[in-house]
C-alpha cells in the first residue's frame, strides 16, 4: 500500500499547500507528502523552517494561534484521496485468483 499512501499524501499536501499562512512562502514550501506500508504521511518544516509545529498547532504561550492548514488540507481534499485508496482496494481484489 505503500504507493497508495504515497499518492493520497500528494493530493492532500496539493490541498494544503493552498492553506498554508504565507509571509515569505518558505512554509509553504517545506510541505511534502510520503507514504509508508502503513501511513500516508504529510510533513511541514525542517531545520531552517523550524517553526510549522507551532504555526500549525498553535503555541499559547507566546501568543500564536494555531493555523492548522495540513489538518484542514487533508480533509477538504478527503473525497478526491479516498477514491485512490478505493481503486488500489479493488485492483487488488481482482487480482486475487478465483473471483
Amino acid at each position: 500500500m505503500k504507493t497508495a499512501h504515497r499518492d493520497a499524501a500528494a493530493i492532500a499536501a496539493r490541498a494544503s499547500e493552498a492553506l498554508a499562512p504565507e509571509r515569505s512562502g518558505k512554509l509553504r514550501a517545506t510541505i511534502r507528502a510520503a507514504g509508508t506500508k502503513t501511513a500516508a504521511i504529510l510533513r511541514a518544516g525542517f531545520a531552517r523552517v523550524p517553526y510549522a509545529g507551532p504555526i500549525h498547532w498553535g503555541w499559547f504561550a507566546r501568543g500564536i494561534l494555531p493555523q492548522p492548514f495540513l489538518s484542514k488540507g487533508a480533509q477538504d481534499s478527503e473525497g478526491r484521496w479516498v477514491r485512490v485508496y478505493e481503486t488500489y482496494l479493488n485492483d487488488t481484489v481482482n487480482k486475487i485468483k478465483g473471483t
